[in-house]
């Protein structure tokens, strides 16, 4: 470093100097300002500190190489502050970008400063110092290490050995991954399927007491409070986290706080107590004193004049939010109040019930407007949407519904957590709304409803989507400006058919059905309708072509008598589905001409009856045909600008009402009986080229690439935002199992009912009839000039990120301005996310790679790098684990396919040898219904089925099943009434065969040998099943072996012996073994009579935790049984872990040998434990994986487990599985209660 000793002192060495030396020269430097010119005018004192980075600098380097080998723990801690007083910005930012100083720093205790080190406010004084300054922290190293370091400081505070490790497994591109892996010196864990761009976790806060009950942020964005379970309330600076202001005063936990206006901070307790502090003065301003139980909500309007207060006392209170004095109280509800919202624009808030309910309340005038009815449960929280449109709402369920606020109906729905929601919040963008729920998980929505379920294109010129239609089944036809009509599954966008019947581009297509017979019918702009018949369940072939239109056809239409299309030549024409399907003659003419527009007609659509046909065009006029006789009954006064693009007609039964679309920027609600014009809708920013209309919702697509949906009263619900270009068309899938009875008790809900005797009320234009439609099953597609087609679930919430990193129930939320969300949890932890959301089209096709609760199961094929994993979503997802058998290899994982299994969740996963079956990967999956389920993975195919129902019909025990596990042809189902079930897979037959536990069974696992091993969760028993038909095939090789050995030569000796192992453990046939005893005919008849094929277990039990090791504790008090392992190599050494964090180890598994290891190893409960050669791998409900190396042979009993890997996921860990691709390489994978899996890969220290 240029520092000023360096030049005055070179060839010293500092640390050897005397103190009394150093304390002279200390004085003789401070006092050089006044006659010597220094170079850094920061302070007198700048040589003094110059001199003691430089000092200070020694001693933590004293090889000045950068290695940071010393261990001076006050070095490490000052340098950096000395550097910055000195105003050293460049050799300040070398240090902090220096992974290995940082990791030095960390080694002597000092991880908890080294975010301090990065605060560097204060010490530039003057405008150039600040420009310095400046320069070094807009540094992309010195940004990216700050960050890092606020990720990572919760695992770095509580293992500082892997910060190294956390800085490896950061994005590779980033220069704090690229400096670990300068500076990494093995032995470290490499997150394999890590993301690739920055965490969207900035900083975590930890050690907060007894946890934060509730957050607010400040309306700028740069403060935020936390409301703690401990009393406090503690205030931060969101930038830095640092904590600014405390404050004491409750008497019992903070249940809720919030920002009044920007200098105001309001809080509320469990006792009723509601405190209002001011931020400047930092002192109490006032004690709110009226409500008699928990304060369970506070809200202020913007600008912090009024405050609302809601309790568990069923009232609500008014206060003046400058003073604290009270303005009013209303009892509401005769139940509870949960939560409380203010209207951005005040005045008016909204209050969610213990009665399920919703009600909106006028403050000023103390008058409720509205209650909205439609939960099921309790609501737990409410909030405005910024633009005041919108109310999001989530109930003790699970539930999340979106309200419209001016009609009070609900809108949509958002369905994804698996437990209850504790709080929801829009951010201030209104662009995104965020949950938390005791799942553990932040979840972010876009705030427009809308899911996007798959989109795809085609990669040719001129392939633009012109046309598309559904017909009843779902199957959707395309067609594109290239001429192209293809037929297409709706679920996944693969074509099964493709035309090409025109010679320019489709302008429109319709399903039409003629009796016995489905047809398909295209308009082009070569002026001729093609129609097509069913010829098979997805095979269509051409039927007659129509051509008499002297121009381009623009629409078409379909009646049940009648086939209606209109063209650029003015005219509209009807043909009929008895000429077209019986072909009368090579030219079908059409049985009626309709002339009456000026211009080219643009859009016609039939009546429910098919008497009456409605056509628009480019002179803006609309008019009602009667199809019979071909006259014109009326003209409809639609009030549009210009041209009229499309229209469509109510599918239900007495409805007369038609939607049309201009170039306006409109769609009109036009009345057919009255000839006029009921309802206008606007909120389009450009032309409306398309339209659909069914079961009274509005489909439109735009020019601007967007999508709205809309209620037939005009009533915007939401938009879809996926093309970028111009939509051409749009298209509505109503499934018949989407129609439910509205009038079954059992279907519906007490709210459902009051929402429809209110709809009949006050709904002219409401839906009739006794059927009413399941929202969330209707599909929207769209079809563009960008070639894409998008299909949508447009009343369900669309997930864009989910933000995991919490390890217990998620309690409060709150976004900020700058676009930061934070989160607090039972943790005792505050997280600071910046969501990261990707929309595009292409990432809506990717194959999930989390599941949706719990990883229930992990199976590894390591030669064929495949890996399985099951879920509580009761699906499978399938891995390419690449480059697994290469030694040294870098793994690789990518998720190929996502499979649902059955209804219910996942339980129990396992996995059969991959020499099973030729061909195939086979694995048995069990549910918690009892059911087993038999798959397999084509090695051909590459893709999962459903391999032998024969086998799986003998294999349901009708209780939840715990655990399972194979070996050879048997297999051992565990269920939740302690009982073992074996199945043999060869006969296909199932039969308990003991019920040795009281208990049911946590895990199964079987040895090389064939012994399962079983573990309950409750009796603490651990019990070992022994196998006869092994017993007997140990015995007779093993007298084979002696015959053997005085009969045989050496070589034929040494052969016979593999074979017989490999017999013995089940993994050679007994003719194999016979051909290699040709000549011997003693032994050959000794193999006859001793061989058996039937599978017969015993079982015996073994004490988890004997009370060797434990002496003082009762056999009750024994920590439950959780998981357990068998390791082969280390002869047959079972691993089994407990509630408690204990891993016991017992060896010689038959003889039921004491345990000869038993410590604790994890702080809390051991959930999975994988073993595989002499490596143990365990995983913790911390969210911890720990690697051991288990040395047999060692002479002291403690040194047998030795650690020698670790690995933080973030979540509890429910599943291990590891292999071997090389020696010494350790592939692993984990599961978490979130369903996230990581792929781990490691390089093992060799044995000493």
């Amino acid at each position: 470093p240029s520092l000023y000793f360096l030049y005055l002192f070179p060839p010293l060495s500092l640390s050897s100097l005397s103190p009394f030396f150093l304390l002279s020269l200390f004085l003789l430097l401070s006092l050089l300002p006044p006659l010597f010119s220094f170079p850094s005018p920061l302070s007198p004192l700048s040589p003094s500190f110059a001199f003691l980075s430089g000092y200070f600098w020694q001693l933590g380097d004293p090889l000045q190489n950068s290695t940071w080998s010393a261990t001076e723990r006050r070095a490490l801690s000052e340098l950096p502050y000395h550097l910055a007083a000195c105003g050293s910005w460049s050799d300040l930012g070398a240090v902090l970008g220096d992974l290995r100083f940082l990791q030095a720093k960390a080694n002597v205790g000092l991880a908890s400063t080294l975010l301090v080190d990065f605060c560097l406010e204060g010490f530039a004084r003057t405008p150039s110092q600040e420009r310095e300054l400046s320069r070094l922290t807009d540094q992309q190293s010195f940004q990216e290490f700050r960050a890092f370091l606020a990720r990572n400081m919760q695992v770095i505070g509580n293992v500082p050995a892997l910060l190294t490790q956390q800085a490896a497994n950061e994005p590779s591109e980033s220069l704090v991954s690229k400096a670990a892996r300068v500076s990494s010196e093995g032995g470290v864990v490499q997150w394999v399927n890590k993301l690739e761009k920055t965490h969207p976790c900035g900083m975590t806060l930890d050690a907060l007491g007894q946890g934060v009950s509730c957050v607010a942020i400040s309306g700028d964005g740069r403060l935020f409070v936390c409301g703690g379970l401990d009393c406090s309330v503690k205030v931060y600076l969101a930038a830095t986290g640092k904590e600014v202001q405390s404050f004491v005063g409750h008497a019992s936990a903070v249940s809720c706080c919030c920002f009044v206006g920007t200098s105001r901070l309001c809080t509320a307790s469990q006792d009723g107590q509601m405190s209002l502090w001011d931020l400047t003065q930092g002192h109490r301003i006032a004690v709110l004193q009226g409500h008699q139980r928990r304060v369970s909500g506070v809200a202020a309007e913007e600008s912090g004049k009024i405050l609302v207060s809601v309790g568990w006392d069923t009232r609500m209170y008014v206060w003046n939010g400058v003073t604290g004095k009270q303005i009013s109280m209303t009892s509401v509800t005769s139940c509870p109040i949960s939560c409380v919202s203010f209207h951005p624009e005040g005045q008016r808030v909204v209050i969610g019930c213990w009665d399920s309910t919703l009600q909106v309340w006028d403050t000023f005038n103390k008058k409720r407007m509205r209650v909205m009815r439609g939960h099921s449960t309790s609501v737990r929280a409410a909030a405005y949407s910024r633009s005041g449109r919108h109310i999001a709402s989530a109930s003790l369920d699970g539930e999340v519904k979106l309200w419209a606020v001016r009609s009070g109906t609900a809108v949509g729905q958002f369905v994804g957590h698996s437990l209850p929601i504790n709080q929801l919040c829009f951010t201030p963008d209104d662009a995104h709304l965020v949950t938390v729920a005791n799942d553990w998980q932040v979840k972010v929505w876009s705030s427009h409803l809308g899911q996007p379920l798959l989109s795809y294109g085609v990669e040719r010129d001129e392939a633009q989507v012109t046309s598309l239609a559904f017909d009843k089944d779902g199957m959707m036809a395309v067609g594109r400006h290239d001429g192209s009509l293809s037929l297409e599954r709706h679920v996944d966008g693969i074509s099964v058919m493709t035309l090409r019947p025109h010679e320019a581009a489709v302008t429109c297509v319709t399903f039409a059905g003629a009796g016995d017979m489905d047809m398909l019918v295209s308009g082009s702009e070569d002026a001729t309708l093609k129609v097509f018949a069913r010829s098979g369940s997805d095979q269509w072939r051409e039927l007659v072509t129509l051509a008499a239109h002297e121009k381009g056809v623009l629409s078409v239409a379909s009646s049940s008598k009648l086939i209606a299309s209109t063209s650029h030549d003015f005219t509209a024409m009807l043909w009929s589905h008895r000429s077209v399907k019986m072909k009368t003659s090579d030219e079908i003419k059409p049985v009626r001409v309709l002339r009456a527009h000026t211009a080219p007609v643009t859009c016609c659509c039939f009546s429910p009856d098919g008497l009456e046909l409605i056509t628009g065009g480019r002179d803006m006029n609309l008019i009602v045909w009667n199809t019979g006789s071909g006259s014109i009954l009326r003209h409809i006064a639609t009030g549009h600008m210009d041209w009229i693009n499309d229209c469509a007609y109510s599918d239900l039964a007495g409805h007369h009402f038609v939607v049309t679309c201009s170039n306006d920027f409109t769609l009109r609600v036009c009345d057919v009986v009255e000839g006029v014009e009921k309802v206008s809708m606007t909120g389009h920013t450009a032309a409306v080229n398309c339209v659909a209309y069914k079961s009274g919702c509005v489909v439109s697509g735009c020019a601007d690439g967007s999508v709205k949906i809309w209620s037939q009263k005009g009533m915007e619900i939401t938009t879809l935002r996926g093309h970028r270009k111009r939509v051409n068309a749009v298209g509505m899938l109503i499934p018949p199992g989407a129609f439910k009875k509205s009038s079954d008790e059992f279907e519906e809900s007490w709210g459902d009912m009051v929402e429809d005797a209110e709809s009949k009320a006050q709904n002219p234009l409401g839906v009739p009839g006794t059927f009413r439609l399941d929202l969330s099953k209707v599909v929207v597609a769209s079809g563009s000039d960008d070639c894409r087609v998008q299909l949508w679930e447009p009343f369900k919430g669309n997930e864009v990120a989910s933000l995991t990193g919490h390890s217990d129930r998620v309690i409060a939320v709150a976004a900020s301005s700058t676009g930061q969300v934070i989160s607090s949890s039972l943790d005792k932890s505050v997280k600071i996310w910046t969501p990261q959301v990707d929309q595009s089209s292409d990432a809506l096709n990717v194959v999930p790679t989390c599941h949706r609760g719990d990883v229930t199961g992990l199976v590894v094929w390591p030669d064929h790098g495949i890996s399985i994993s099951s879920g509580r979503d009761g699906c499978v997802i399938v891995w390419n684990v690449q480059d697994a058998g290469v030694a040294g290899g870098q793994m690789t994982a990518m998720a190929v396919q996502h499979h649902s299994v059955c209804d219910c969740p996942i339980t129990a996963l396992c996995a059969m040898p991959a020499d099973y079956q030729d061909g195939y990967l086979c694995f048995f999956a069990g549910d918690n219904s009892g059911v087993v389920h038999f798959w397999a993975w084509s090695k051909k195919l590459r893709c999962l089925s459903v391999h032998d129902q024969h086998v799986t019909d003998s294999i349901s025990t009708g209780l939840p099943v715990t655990a399972l596990a194979a070996h050879g042809n048997v297999l051992a189902v565990g269920v939740c009434n302690a009982t073992v079930y074996f199945c043999d897979l060869k006969r296909k037959q199932t039969e308990p065969v003991g019920r040795v536990h009281q208990d049911w069974v946590t895990a199964l696992c079987f040895s090389p040998s064939g012994c399962l091993v079983s573990l309950s969760a409750s009796d603490r028993q651990l019990a070992v099943w022994t196998n006869s038909n092994f017993a007997r095939k140990r015995d007779l090789s093993q007298k084979l072996m002696e015959l053997a050995k005085g009969k045989m030569s050496d070589c034929a000796y040494h052969s016979f012996l593999d074979v017989a192992v490999m017999w013995r453990e089940g993994r050679a046939s007994k003719e194999k073994i016979s051909s290699t005893l040709c000549g011997y005919k003693e032994m050959i008849s000794l193999l006859k009579k001793g061989n058996s094929t039937k599978d017969e277990f015993k079982g015996c039990q073994l004490g988890v935790v004997s009370h060797k090791v434990h002496k003082n504790i009762r056999a009750s008090e024994l920590p439950w049984g959780l998981c357990v392992s068998v390791a082969g190599s280390t002869g047959e050494t079972v691993f089994a872990g407990d509630s408690d964090g204990y891993l016991t180890v017992f060896p010689n598994l038959e003889q039921g040998s004491p345990p000869v290891f038993c410590e604790k190893v994890h702080e809390k409960a051991i959930k999975a434990i994988s073993c595989c050669h002499d490596v143990v791998v365990t995983g913790c409900v911390d969210g911890t994986v720990k690697i051991w190396s288990w040395a047999e042979h060692a002479e002291a009993k403690e040194e047998k487990l030795v650690q020698v890997g670790q690995f933080f996921c973030g979540a509890p860990i429910t599943s291990v599985c590891q292999s071997f691709s090389a020696p010494r390489q350790l592939q692993l994978v984990a599961g978490t209660s979130l369903g996230e899996l990581f792929f781990l890969q490691s390089t093992l220290p060799e044995d000493e």
